[in-house]
C-alpha cells in the first residue's frame, strides 16, 4: 500500500469517528431546527421496512 492511499484510508476514518460517532451528534445536533424530532416522535405500535433510498409502512 502507497502513502497516497495510506493517507486516504486514514482520514476516511478519522472523518467517520469524528462526525458519526455519539460525539459527532452532540456536536452537530444544533444545527437541527427543533423540535427534535428524534425525540419528540412516539412510533410506538408502527411497523416499518426500511430499503435503501425509501421506507414502507
Amino acid at each position: 500500500m502507497g502513502f497516497g492511499q495510506f493517507a486516504a484510508t486514514t482520514q476516511f476514518f478519522l472523518y467517520g469517528k469524528r462526525h458519526f460517532t455519539s460525539s459527532g451528534w452532540e456536536m452537530h445536533k444544533a444545527n437541527y431546527a427543533q423540535p427534535d424530532l428524534l425525540t419528540a416522535l412516539d412510533l410506538k405500535g408502527q411497523v416499518f421496512i426500511v430499503f435503501p433510498g425509501y421506507a414502507c409502512k
